[in-house]
């Protein structure tokens, strides 16, 4: 495809399963191209630019997503306030912020959709001297602030785990020391205390708010030698009761590994349950996905291919599928399988890196709930993929970004811009259907309705 202005080349697009092309045509808003192949498939691409269906302009964002429900998007300032949308219209619904003087890392949304959860930190002005760091929480409806639990000051600022999970009434914390705290949403109290041997990193709700998973990691060395690092802990992971606090088992896990051999340069950890909570996946430790039962002993080791380090875990809605992302792309384990599909490339591999430190955050993987799409956002850019096919139906420039839970909408910042895009391709069949119905040139004939949608 080529510019029609310029005759600059814009896109080429191939299908390795294809033969010649023997007819193109553009859709009626010219969102799409229809090829007609010699192997008789006639295949629907994007055009090279998803199309804008609404934006606004609000404060440069340091986290934009879609609610659970998908009816809201919670978008949060670097200056430290946020607005929740109408998902629809972005219409602003409220507006929230943290108390003067901290900017935002990360916020989103409880599962109801009834609270919100922002992490602040507080730099001294011309250092890069943490000065103070919290997690506030707010009510979504009026933006009023319910908590503010003061974090210590050692908290990585880079791990982005104040979002509540299913239970709204608590929500972890990440400390630099050795415990767990768990404390009320609603207010400052603090729920309980749950001791560790090692410091806390992460901690997360399982989907069904029954299980409470504190990972602990090893005091990390700030220097390392090829001799030391061969000492390096182990990860932990404390399963309990959320209800309770009652312990239900203590995983012992990988050993840590650095980066790169003889560095002390360590990929973050992150953790995922699976949709039934029966099963738990942990990334960023070693070059492995490790997979554990909540309930039982035993664990599954998947093999990052290249030799790379995990940053993102998720597992599809359906439990059938497991995603890993990594410094510039994804893989996607099907089932019971060792062996991933071929790599989801987000970006340039040879950009974007843990070693060199050009892809701090890497690629954050999720799925969608209508076919178990991937959804991949990182280096600049949220995409999504069809699986099955392997084969990217969208992608958009993007610092910031998500795709609501049916995979139908996709928002995403860049400076002080908010843009909501639809990805008509995520959705199967019906979503097919609605395009055509609002792009084709002419409706089909009864023989084509007969042979197309009956085959379909």
């Amino acid at each position: 495809m080529y510019d029609a202005s310029t005759g600059a080349l814009l896109e080429t697009l191939a299908d390795g399963d294809a033969q010649g092309v023997a007819d193109a045509s553009f859709g009626l808003r010219d969102r799409w191209v229809a090829t007609a192949s010699e192997d008789g498939e006639v295949r629907l691409w994007t055009t090279p630019q998803p199309q804008v269906a609404r934006s606004t302009e609000l404060a440069p964002a340091a986290a934009a997503g879609f609610a659970v429900s998908g009816n809201t998007i919670v978008e949060a300032g670097i200056p430290g306030d946020g607005e929740v949308l109408d998902a629809h219209t972005l219409r602003p619904l409220s507006h929230f912020a943290l108390p003067a003087g901290y900017s935002v890392l990360g916020a989103g949304a409880s599962h109801n959709g009834q609270l919100l959860a922002a992490l602040g930190l507080r730099v001294r002005a011309g250092t890069r001297t943490i000065t103070g760091a919290l997690v506030a929480t707010f009510d979504a409806r009026s933006g009023r602030r319910l908590a503010t639990v003061a974090l210590a000051h050692e908290c990585d600022p880079h791990q982005r785990d104040a979002q509540p999970r299913r239970d709204p009434a608590r929500h972890p914390r990440r400390q630099r020391r050795r415990d767990g705290m768990e404390w009320n949403a609603h207010s400052d109290a603090r729920v309980r205390i749950i001791r560790g041997r090692e410091p806390a990193v992460l901690a997360a709700f399982s989907p069904d708010g029954a299980i409470l998973a504190i990972v602990h990691e090893p005091a990390l060395p700030a220097t390392l030698t090829f001799r030391t690092q061969q000492k390096l802990g182990d990860v932990t992971i404390d399963l309990r009761d959320a209800r309770s606090g009652r312990r239900l088992r203590l995983i012992d896990g990988p050993q840590v590994v650095p980066v790169i051999d003889g560095v002390a340069q360590f990929a973050p950890l992150a953790v995922a349950f699976s949709a039934n909570s029966h099963a738990l996946a942990l990334v960023g430790a070693d070059q492995f996905v490790h997979v554990w039962s909540t309930h039982r002993s035993g664990e599954a080791r998947l093999a990052v291919p290249g030799d790379q380090f995990a940053v993102s875990v998720a597992f599809s809605p359906n439990d059938d599928l497991l995603a890993a992302g990594t410094a510039a792309g994804a893989y996607v384990w099907r089932g019971a399988s060792p062996t991933p599909l071929a790599v989801f490339q987000h970006a340039d591999p040879s950009q974007f890196t843990l070693a060199n430190r050009t892809a701090p955050g890497g690629v954050l993987v999720g799925f969608t709930g209508a076919r178990g799409s991937l959804a991949s956002a990182g280096d600049g850019e949220v995409e999504a993929w069809d699986i099955a096919d392997h084969l990217q139906v969208f992608a958009a420039p993007a610092v910031h970004g998500s795709t609501n839970l049916a995979g139908s909408e996709v928002v995403g910042t860049v400076g002080r811009d908010l843009s909501l895009y639809r990805c008509e391709l995520c959705g199967g069949l019906s979503e097919l259907l609605a395009a055509a119905r609002r792009d084709v040139t002419r409706g089909l004939s009864a023989g084509e309705r007969d042979h197309y949608l009956a085959s379909g």
